[in-house]
């Protein structure tokens, strides 16, 4: 080390005069190879966070239909109508019929996504289902059939008519004694998923597709040829590994070449299900956004090198001193420590970004806290939303004293199409103004969403505070009779569930509220009730 004693305002200009050239040339020959390969890095992580998000959503939507399907395969009303079919009770028969018809409906107006149900026998043939014309019909042949009988839920059948995807899945009715009696199938629109893939964009040449292990297309958000891809040995590699449930990595980068183009691709297996999405981009795009900023730094690094040649021993006493504090000050804004008293005498340019760094920490004050309300607060209804009110449950859920309370607006989806959102919106504004009116220390109100409101009650003396409170609420919803000058009839459906000594888990006091609600929602909605253990078989 030269001078070791020397500070930095003495040893600064000598080490300028020497070194101003050689080292910025060599930092940037280093930097353009960091940022060839940091832009390598930084494609990988783009696409492996596209692929990651993709695969979570597509996994979302696929468990969704799928946990459906085996809710409704476990429903008595299957077993008892399957069974009734071999029966000589008419009546009885024609009444199990409409039960299972008004269910499959009611699935069908509440999800979108599903186009239509169907319920067979043993042998295949479709015995139920809101369509008339497809009664009768056999399903024995179809894929998802075969897949059900063996009860498996990973693989799909892609439905293609009238240009309209769809795929089919399917879960076998299961009677008492362990056998397959019948199986109850769900078409589902794969709308949403296209949606989801065609505004994935990813860079400018960028494509996303997905697949299941038998080289099936559900969905891709290109019309470039992947036939090359789906014969590589890369390709032919992942899909044999998914086969043998051998893969060593939920996700993946690989390489491969297509129409010419070498091309980096990462894949990611969709949670529930042997799909995976991939995720590729060419090379020649990677390149090109290191390539150009390659050129800025020797463009740069050039000129930096001459000007600090000629001018760094003419200013460099000038600089060192406000640089030196400035970095105390910068650094101190790093380490959290928005409120250090800036100060800097003189009017030139480092009096400004003294000045500049001043007003920054305060707008980083005051935007941290703002962002930290946000996230916590519904922003129509002013409530906490699910991630606030979670997290008062885990802080304070705890003993056996404790409720929690599930509201769920009756046919609000009608009031919607009806009326419009903004008529919605205020209906809903209405209902967190009469939860807010009941808000003590022990009663924490949240919307979750759409129109479902969670109440956590953090302590109580007897439960029948609770239901009674439950009942107020109930009666007051019932009684907003008006929306933005429109008249309104509103109901509402609520579940309550008590905590238990043995169970201090919220998700288990939440689940035992819906499944209270629900309970409500099929005895003809609009009503209160509280859970009990029979609510569990039914």
């Amino acid at each position: 080390m030269i001078a070791p004693n020397l500070k930095i305002k003495t040893k600064l200009p000598l080490f300028v005069a020497i070194l101003s050239v050689f080292p910025i040339l060599l930092l940037s020959f280093i930097i353009m190879e960091v940022n060839t390969t940091s832009a390598m890095k930084n494609y990988q992580m783009i696409i492996s966070n596209q692929a990651e998000s993709s695969a979570k959503y597509i996994s979302d939507f696929y468990n969704t239909q799928k946990n459906a399907l085996i809710y409704s395969s476990n429903l008595s009303v299957y077993k008892k109508y399957l069974h009734s079919l071999n029966g000589t009770d008419s009546a009885l028969n024609s009444s199990l019929f409409n039960d299972i018809i008004k269910l499959q409906q009611t699935a069908i107006s509440t999800d979108n996504r599903i186009n239509n149900i169907f319920l067979t026998d043993a042998d295949g043939k479709i015995v139920a289902c809101p369509d008339k014309t497809k009664l009768g019909i056999s399903l024995e042949h179809s894929k998802a059939y075969k897949d059900a009988k063996e009860k498996r839920m990973d693989t799909f059948q892609i439905i293609d008519e009238n240009d309209k995807k769809e795929i089919l899945i399917a879960y076998p009715v299961i009677d008492d004694d362990g056998s397959v009696i019948g199986s109850i199938f769900r078409l589902i629109s794969i709308d949403e998923i296209d949606k989801h893939v065609n505004s994935s964009k990813i860079g400018s040449n960028g494509y996303i597709y997905i697949l299941d292990q038998n080289y099936n297309v559900l969905s891709c958000n290109s019309n470039i040829n992947i036939t090359p891809f789906l014969e590589s040995e890369q390709s032919k590699k992942i899909f044999k590994n998914i086969k043998k449930d051998a893969l060593s990595y939920k996700s993946y980068f690989f390489e491969y070449n297509l129409e010419d183009t070498k091309t980096l691709a990462s894949y990611h297996l969709i949670a529930g299900c042997s799909w995976i999405v991939v995720v590729a981009i060419p090379h020649s795009e990677i390149n090109h956004s290191s390539f150009f900023i390659n050129n800025i730094i020797i463009l740069a690094a050039t000129i930096t090198g001459i000007v600090s040649l000629v001018l760094s021993l003419l200013f460099v006493k000038g600089i060192t001193n406000p640089l030196e504090s400035l970095i105390d000050n910068i650094d101190a804004v790093a380490n959290g420590n928005l409120y250090c008293n800036y100060t800097y005498e003189g009017n030139d340019e480092f009096a400004q970004v003294y000045k500049a760094i001043k007003v920054m920490s305060n707008k980083l004050d005051i935007s941290y806290k703002k962002l930290e309300e946000s996230a916590k607060t519904d922003i129509l209804t002013g409530l906490p939303n699910r991630t606030a009110i979670y997290d008062i449950m885990d802080k304070n859920i705890n003993c056996t004293n404790q409720a929690a309370m599930l509201l769920d607006l009756d046919g609000f989806k009608n009031v919607n199409d009806s009326y419009g959102h903004d008529f919605g919106d205020a209906v809903l504004v209405s209902v967190a103004n009469i939860l807010k009116s009941f808000q003590d220390k022990h009663i924490y109100q949240a919307r979750l969403g759409g129109d479902e409101f969670l109440i956590f009650i953090s302590h109580f003396d007897k439960p029948d505070m609770v239901e009674c409170l439950g009942q107020k609420i109930f009666e007051e919803i019932s009684n907003i009779k008006t929306a933005i000058g429109k008249p309104i009839s509103i109901s509402v459906s609520i579940g309550i569930a008590f905590s238990d000594e043995n169970d201090f888990d919220k998700q288990n006091l939440i689940k035992k509220a819906d499944l209270a609600m629900y309970k409500v929602k099929r005895n003809g909605k609009s009503g209160v009730l509280v859970f009990n253990d029979t609510l569990k078989n039914e």
